[in-house]
């Protein structure tokens, strides 16, 4: 069974909050002006601990910020361990210099940084050891670091304000500037469990971001306690002792789950939608569990078209028959077809699997430039890309869902990984050959044995009905990932983990994502309010 990497998108929830901010140790010129600790829990269980810390220079008036946590979560059977770090220094007038990040989940390290100049942003990834650097366009001066936000929010306290909006950079969702907006809406006492704190609460919310976060903020500007309601369970972090917020996660005995919680369960199983049913069309309706359909924003992109209900659900249909043209912007859109920390293209490593997946078939011999491709019939593409695919299916040995979130090159060296690293090589072959492609999120059809909940007799019982069975055939549509590529002027979808067709109509794509070093990881935070959020009927399936 596949799965999106959710674990991922959880690490990125806790990243939202403006005023969190932590260091790791001070130098001679560096004095610390906070230092702490939270207790994090997701769906009621212990996840894991953060650190937060702020520092600034006696000398130059620079503030230093950044967050440590690490979590431990459960993904169906396998327990893996990840950390997260990122790191930020400001200017005295609160304008970013540079930023970064450090995730590193089971096996997997991934180093980002950013440093802003006033001509270009320099965009620096390290993965298994490889070093790439890039440039990205400057951003404006119109923003706020860490520090200065929370100098912000103290001073509309103090003026009476109850709403603030600002520019910032948050390192994981890229170099560009993102809005925020946070909205005060009340006070309340905290247990820090050293007696009660008055606090002001906060609703602060990314601008293009589904979710909303609560937090609770002391008269120094402090994060005592905040909330983020997501489908994959409360987020919670409250403030602690480094000592006490340790051994909660160390006593804990049940790591949040975050792959069964998720899936989308139907009604009853239906075998037409698995991909070697043969199955050319078919037409689901999509709800909110929340009743916020307004968040069902759901591309029409490749195979896949979308219409608005009455009710405010969304009609999606399925059509392996007709795929979405891809527009100017796209087909015009260098990030679609250059190599980035990702998809690194370029790397040698990808370039042979590709190579040597086309010289197999017997058909090619070598790899073409983009322009080359262009110049190719639709059907040649088409037969290249499919060939990719299967060497990408023939490259990865070992389906592992305790693998991080690797670049290509690194899933080209260890040979395995889930959907995720299945979809970011497939990319990476396809932009090899000179192919526009891009990583695609969403649902599939999948199917599993569950203990029957009507109940069943006990397997001694003489009067035990053979119909009664002990376990029932459940279908879900679980979180997954694919790639899409742009073959005669259209996006074609492309699934790298099927082996009796290319894609099925047993697919629901939530959202795309070039995944380039400029916008890291902004677009799957958009497809957050999603998880368990949503509802699922088949009305029709064509054969």
């Amino acid at each position: 069974m596949t799965q999106l990497n959710w674990s991922r998108i959880v690490s990125l929830l806790f990243i939202i909050p403006s005023v969190f901010s932590v260091l790791a140790e001070s130098e001679d010129d560096w004095k610390t002006e906070s230092n702490l600790w939270y207790s994090l829990r997701i769906g009621g269980a212990t996840a894991g601990v953060l650190q937060t810390a702020m520092a600034v220079n006696k000398k130059t008036g620079h503030y230093r910020s950044s967050e440590n946590m690490n979590l431990t979560i459960q993904r169906g059977e396998d327990k893996v361990r990840l950390s997260f770090v990122t790191e930020m220094e400001e200017d005295s007038k609160g304008h970013v210099l540079s930023a970064g990040y450090t995730q590193t989940m089971a096996q997997d390290t991934v180093e980002m940084s950013y440093t802003f100049t006033d001509d270009k942003v320099k965009v620096r990834s390290v993965q298994a050891g490889t070093v790439r650097n890039s440039d990205a366009p400057a951003v404006s001066k119109d923003h706020l670091g860490k520090a200065a936000i929370k100098r912000k929010v103290l001073a509309a306290v103090q003026e009476d304000t109850d709403t603030i909006t600002y520019g910032t950079i948050k390192p994981e969702l890229g170099a560009d500037i993102v809005n925020v907006q946070s909205t005060r809406l009340g006070q309340a006492m905290v247990d820090t469990g050293a007696g009660g704190v008055q606090t002001y609460t906060w609703e602060t919310v990314v601008v293009g971001m589904p979710l909303k976060v609560k937090e609770w903020i002391d008269i120094n500007g402090d994060v005592l306690k905040m909330h983020i309601d997501a489908g994959t369970g409360l987020i919670e972090a409250e403030i602690s002792t480094q000592e006490q917020a340790i051994n909660k996660a160390k006593n804990e005995k049940a790591s949040p789950e975050l792959v069964d919680s998720t899936n989308v369960i139907l009604s009853a199983p239906n075998p037409k939608l698995h991909s070697w049913s043969g199955a050319k069309r078919a037409r689901y309706v999509v709800h909110s569990k929340s009743g916020d359909n307004d968040s069902l924003d759901l591309p029409a992109q490749g195979y896949q078209q979308v219409k608005r209900r009455s009710d405010g659900g969304v009609y999606v249909v399925v059509d392996l028959q007709t795929a979405s043209p891809a527009s100017d912007e796209d087909k015009n859109d260098r990030e679609h077809i250059e190599p980035s920390a990702m998809v690194d293209s370029a790397d040698p490593l990808v370039r042979g699997i590709a190579e040597k997946a086309l010289q197999e078939s017997g058909q090619h011999t070598s790899l073409n430039t983009a322009a080359e491709t262009e110049a190719l019939d639709s059907r040649e593409v088409y037969q290249r890309a499919q060939i990719l695919r299967q060497g990408v299916q023939r490259h990865i040995k070992k389906f592992d869902l305790a693998t991080g979130y690797a670049s290509a090159s690194e899933t080209a060296r260890r040979a395995s990984g889930d959907c995720s690293e299945h979809a970011v090589l497939l990319a990476a072959l396809l932009r090899a050959d000179g192919i526009p492609s891009r990583v695609c999120s969403g649902l599939v059809y999948t199917e599993r044995q569950v203990p029957n909940t009507e109940g069943h007799c006990d397997k001694d019982d003489l009067g035990c009905q053979k119909n009664q069975a002990m376990y029932t055939v459940r279908g879900s549509f679980a979180w997954h990932a694919w790639t899409q590529a742009i073959i005669g002027g259209k996006w074609v979808d492309l699934d790298a983990t099927l082996h009796h067709t290319p894609y099925s109509v047993g697919h629901v794509l939530m959202g795309t994502s070039k995944l380039s070093d400029r916008t890291g990881h902004a677009d799957e935070m958009k497809l957050v309010s999603m998880v368990g959020n949503l509802k699922i009927n088949v009305e029709d399936i064509t054969m």
